[in-house]
């Protein structure tokens, strides 16, 4: 076998794929994370179904409509089990440092979800409530304002809470997936219509299995 040149070996694009290349994933903490996300969904069609209709019957409303602030809740539900799942999953074998690290990334990417998600849903219940409001562009530029403002007090939050010798989060790409959450979700709960037509929702547990896999994968 030839051995690596030296300007091969001193390419880093090179180097890193090679030890990428020998590196296995470890899928505990995708898998620990499908399970979570797994029972979020049983939760979704028992529980918070139940719930949902509960209210609705109270209220003397359309039984075959949504409540908002049910349909956060249990989309958060679903968020926290994922990175649960995602933790424990990642955890065996971890020493004490690694585990508190992959706890507070957990705390993040849960932050990075329910925080705009909830924003979002007091904006559409707002914009629900009085008539000025009560358009599609309101709807849809108060809910990216709910969004970028939750992802900033998530990630202040979080540098808040960190450990002194950790630097401080800053927003990233990989971030932002997790917040298409909050997109599916406006949609879900403020364009219900377009939702049964496409069921964009469908999308939400792949996402968070993804959010609580990282937190898994946190060194």
């Amino acid at each position: 076998m030839l051995h690596e040149t030296k300007l091969f070996s001193n390419f880093k694009p090179y180097t890193s794929y090679n030890k990428k290349k020998d590196q296995k994933m470890d899928l505990k903490p995708l898998v620990g994370a499908a399970i979570g996300a797994a029972g979020g969904i049983a939760l979704s069609k028992t529980a918070y179904k139940s719930l949902n209709k509960s209210i609705l019957a109270k209220k003397g409303l359309n039984p075959d409509s949504k409540v908002p602030f049910v349909e956060a809740l249990d989309m958060i539900t679903t968020a926290v089990l994922a990175n649960a799942g995602g933790v424990i999953g990642g955890s065996k074998g971890a020493d004490k440092d690694s585990r508190e690290r992959k706890v507070r990334e957990a705390g993040f990417q849960i932050m990075n979800m329910s925080i705009p998600m909830i924003l979002v849903t007091l904006t559409l219940s707002a914009c629900n409530k009085f008539k000025k409001l009560d358009n599609n562009i309101s709807r849809i530029i108060g809910s990216f304002i709910a969004m970028t403002t939750g992802a900033f007090i998530a990630t202040k939050i979080t540098n808040l809470t960190k450990e002194d010798t950790e630097p401080d989060r800053k927003y990233t790409i990989k971030d932002s997936i997790a917040n298409f959450d909050d997109v599916i979700a406006t949609i879900k709960i403020g364009f219900p219509k377009i939702d049964k037509i496409i069921p964009v929702s469908k999308i939400l547990p792949f996402i968070y299995t993804y959010s609580g896999a990282r937190a898994g994968w946190k060194e």
